[in-house]
């Protein structure tokens, strides 16, 4: 019965494998509830985490937990038995509180060797990367990540190989890795097709299609995520069918299919909501305030991306703070509060300069225009406010995340405006000093 509740959870279907741990644990609890009982207990809070129940997945995670301390230290299964559990309890929290579920990582790898326990040691890399790259810091995740890569490619197993390329693929958009993580998107979704089920591809086809969302290219990228989605809904599993959903976000922005970004981005809070996933509710909410920025609703923006700075705070998503932060700065242009936009600017650029965040720092690019462009406006003699709005404008469209057309509507009406009142010759000379500059710098 245990034998086959994995079997179920190695290939997706956790509600039968969640039956059969029901009746293992019934077992167990008589016939041997030192060792076996607790990895169960624990397998169970994973399935009911993936059936979007998370106070019973919290309630078997603790049972386990009590299961663990009643062991004896000197039982041979003691250590093994307490890292899986502690893998476990950062599998639960890596979505919700990443911070926390890092310690839990770090606990069970500190309890696991690498040499004897390949497969459980890949999964505590894994569970590392991930929680660095929720709490937005991309410079960490790429050295678990790859760890994680080079023992799975030894354990051989398809699907966790796919995966991770998935991951890093993800990780390295966000350092503006474009190439490389459609390199790693492509070798993700190969893995994925030869597994020959339905979950798998679709999660193929989605991290292909994210990946040339990323690279500007939303068009190619459009009907993978599109499919992706219709596969997922007809599966039913709620965690996938919101993150597919903030996926088509970025890319209908990217078409500049506001309606149907508003709706996918409405449509991943609601799921997000509902099973608990902050890492990926603070995203939704983000995506409804670009959404509104993009549409000069800087009221409504504001609301949506301070429930986002919220949340993003309180579950220590560093990174996609800072990206909020970035884009609350255009509402506080747009209300005329200029200080406290620059404040809200150089925050963000500090954090996304430590992690390493290029997605931040094009949003950066965009808030720094548009407050440059303000000044300059504001201060109409002043060459130096002159001087940092083309600079910044033209680093942000150089590096857009925006459509083009809505980049327009947020500082190119501004910047036109700016340079017709301009010396040609004063503009060709501030373009041609900005171009040997590193965005880093």
């Amino acid at each position: 019965m245990n034998s086959l509740g994995l079997f179920f959870a190695t290939q997706n279907r956790q509600i039968e494998g969640r039956q059969l741990f029901e009746g293992s644990i019934h077992l167990l609890k008589k016939a041997e509830p030192n060792t076996l009982q607790p990895n169960l207990q624990a397998w169970m809070a994973l399935f009911e985490q993936l059936d979007g129940d998370f106070d019973a997945a919290q309630r078997s995670i603790q049972a386990s937990l009590e299961t663990v301390k009643q062991l004896e230290p000197t039982i041979a299964k003691y250590k093994a038995t307490k890292a899986f559990v502690s893998l476990q309890h950062g599998n639960l929290l890596v979505n919700s509180s990443p911070e926390v579920a890092v310690i839990h990582y770090q606990n069970s790898l500190t309890l696991l060797d690498r040499d004897a326990d390949p497969w459980q040691y890949a999964e505590g890399l894994f569970g590392l990367g991930m929680a660095h790259y929720n709490m937005g810091n991309y410079v960490q995740p790429k050295t678990f990540l790859e760890q994680c890569l080079d023992l799975r490619e030894k354990v051989g197993e398809k699907r966790k190989i796919a995966e991770t390329f998935a991951a890093l693929s993800m990780n390295a958009n966000w350092r503006g890795e474009y190439d490389l993580a459609v390199q790693l998107a492509h070798k993700a979704n190969h893995l994925y097709q030869e597994l020959g089920d339905r979950i798998n591809r679709a999660r193929g086809l989605g991290d292909l299609g994210t990946s040339y969302t990323w690279a500007d290219k939303p068009d190619e990228g459009l009907p993978l995520l599109e499919e992706s989605l219709s596969i997922f809904e007809d599966l039913g599993d709620q965690v996938m069918v919101a993150r597919a959903h903030y996926r088509l976000t970025g890319c209908y922005g990217k078409t500049g299919d506001l309606e149907n970004c508003r709706a996918s981005a409405q449509r991943c809070v609601e799921l997000s909501q509902a099973i608990n996933n902050y890492a990926l509710l603070s995203q939704g909410y983000l995506m409804l305030g670009m959404a509104s920025v993009c549409e000069e609703s800087f009221d409504e923006a504001g609301t949506f991306l301070s429930k986002a700075h919220k949340i993003a705070k309180d579950v220590k998503q560093v990174g996609i703070e800072g990206l909020i932060t970035s884009t609350i700065a255009l509402v506080d242009v747009s209300r005329g509060h200029l200080t406290k936009a620059q404040n809200r600017l150089n925050q963000s650029l500090r954090i996304a300069l430590e992690y390493r965040d290029f997605a931040t720092i094009t949003f950066n690019f965009v808030g720094q225009a548009s407050f440059w462009l303000a000044l300059a406006e504001k201060y109409p003699d002043q060459q130096t406010y002159q001087k940092q709005a083309i600079v910044l404008t033209k680093q942000s469209y150089a590096f857009p995340l925006y459509n083009p057309v809505h980049l327009d509507r947020i500082i190119g009406r501004h910047y036109q405006a700016l340079i017709s009142e301009l010396p040609p010759e004063f503009i060709t000379a501030v373009q041609e000093e900005s171009r040997s500059k590193s965005v880093w710098e």
